[in-house]
């Protein structure tokens, strides 16, 4: 009984992901966009919303009176000062942008310089597996600290050991970008390899693209780079988890000086007094090491 009614239920999905007439429609006709994803053991078959305000007009709107959207505060009493306690470290002008010659090399030293100088108790985030796999390998020997790297043990452990060893240094990528809560001195600093925007090539992306493109639009500063800054903020908040933690989020990226969108980025971001010079950075936690002491 239990499997005729799986089959059913199953039944009624494929019904739902394939009843919409979308071979020779238009971009912006489409309502969602249809996807396969192959596994060793299982197809899924899926249909993503281009555009969720339908869905959540209907599943949700529709069915309460009032709707309160919200996020993790920034403030404290309405104050944003204990941000000064803080410091964002951004690349000075002879650092290569990603697509540059040199940039791996250039990133890895960085890296290595910045993680010193917080004597470990880093998280470092990066946009791909392949870059922090990269990362992990160049720096496992560079470092006297424990280079913890995602995908070598369960989320829930690699975190409670990055808490408890509080010189060790994580590398991450995706989930590890929000959701990840470490205070206090296990977590004095954040570093993020470049800008995260999302590779265009993943199918609900493209479809979004496309729909923003046949309206007419530009999607890459109405679509790409709004949610590229959302990530971003996500990533340096890990850093921020109670109102008396210190450190440094350091991103990798001079594009936010060299592109006419940097600043749409560094305006989203927490209040701190920013640099791009390592000496800044240096002094910050010789001050903290004081403090301490």
């Amino acid at each position: 009984e239990q499997y005729i009614q799986r089959c059913l239920d199953l039944g009624r999905r494929l019904e739902e992901i394939t009843a919409e007439p979308f071979a020779d429609a238009g971009e912006q006709e489409q309502r969602y966009i249809h996807w396969f994803e192959r596994t060793d053991r299982n197809l899924t078959l899926s249909a993503t919303p281009i555009d969720v305000a339908d869905e959540l007009q209907t599943t949700l709107f529709a069915n309460v009176k009032q709707c309160v959207f919200t996020s993790a505060t920034l403030s404290t009493g309405g104050s944003f000062s204990y941000f000064n306690k803080r410091l964002l470290y951004i690349p000075d002008k002879e650092f290569p942008e990603p697509n540059a010659p040199g940039y791996r090399e250039m990133l890895h030293e960085r890296i290595r310089e910045l993680i010193t100088l917080a004597q470990g108790r880093a998280l470092v985030l990066f946009t791909s597996f392949q870059a922090m796999d990269n990362a992990w390998y160049s720096l496992r020997d560079e470092l006297d600290f424990p280079m913890l790297r995602q995908g070598t043990a369960s989320r829930h452990e690699l975190l409670t050991r990055f808490a408890r060893e509080t010189d060790s240094v994580l590398f991450a990528v995706a989930s590890f970008w929000e959701g990840v809560d470490v205070p206090g001195q296990s977590l004095s600093m954040v570093i993020i390899d470049k800008l995260p925007f999302e590779v265009p090539s993943d199918p609900v992306i493209m479809a979004r693209i496309n729909r923003i493109k046949a309206a007419g639009g530009n999607p890459f500063f109405e679509f790409q780079v709004p949610r590229a800054i959302l990530g971003l903020r996500q990533g340096v908040g890990r850093l921020m988890r109670r109102s008396d933690d210190r450190g440094v989020m350091a991103v990798l990226d001079v594009r936010l000086f060299t592109k006419s969108y940097g600043r749409r980025f560094l305006t989203s971001l927490p209040p701190a007094p920013m640099s791009r010079d390592l000496d800044d950075v240096e002094e910050f936690f010789k001050r903290e090491k004081e403090k301490r002491v």
